[in-house]
């Protein structure tokens, strides 16, 4: 896309200083369609079921699971959120509840809007088929989607291991040092 230029992506990463956002950012475009066949969290499981952890059904049942992606866009997010090991304590999401994340995001990354369940688990699969290597390349961490689960809380991706990636409908507003906050580039 046009907004996706030199300039951006050799700019400074907000969340990993001294990085650039080329190297520290995957460009994925989510489509509308798949094979003529509507774009959805469950079509993308359909896709690759080989790679999405099987123990983890409840969000199947979800309606953002089923739900057609609007139009084809391209998605610029970031591998991962800020690490706390290298940005400030206000900086970072780890370790703090929604209500806290939102005050981190508002105050220190605006030109970022939180991502989609459809965006991050595109971008995960996608990284890992293409490159060989999952998005969240730190471990046994999870992203804070947008979408909320039906406790109020968020639905979470990531822990991307042997037997596949996690999506976890069910989570709360616990603060936990492995849950950070799934963003994408305002574009």
């Amino acid at each position: 896309p046009a907004t996706i230029t030199e300039a951006l992506l050799n700019s400074e990463c907000p969340f990993h200083p001294g990085e650039l956002i080329k190297d520290t950012h995957l460009l994925v475009l989510v489509p509308k369609t798949v094979n003529g066949d509507p774009y959805s969290p469950l079509k993308l499981e359909e896709l690759c079921a080989t790679l999405i952890n099987s123990e983890y059904t409840l969000w199947k049942s979800q309606p953002w699971a089923s739900a057609p992606q609007a139009a084809s866009e391209w998605v610029l997010l970031p591998k991962s959120d800020p690490d706390p090991s290298k940005v400030s304590q206000e900086k970072h999401f780890r370790s703090k509840d929604i209500a806290a994340q939102q005050k981190v995001h508002d105050e220190h990354y605006p030109e970022y809007r939180e991502a989609r369940v459809v965006e991050v688990m595109t971008a995960m699969l996608l990284n890992d088929l293409a490159n060989g290597e999952p998005r969240m390349l730190e471990g046994f961490n999870f992203l804070g989607c947008v979408e909320p689960t039906a406790s109020g809380g968020r639905v979470y991706v990531g822990c991307f291991i042997d037997s596949g990636l996690g999506v976890h409908a069910y989570g709360d507003d616990r603060e936990d040092r492995t849950v950070g906050r799934a963003l994408a580039r305002k574009l």
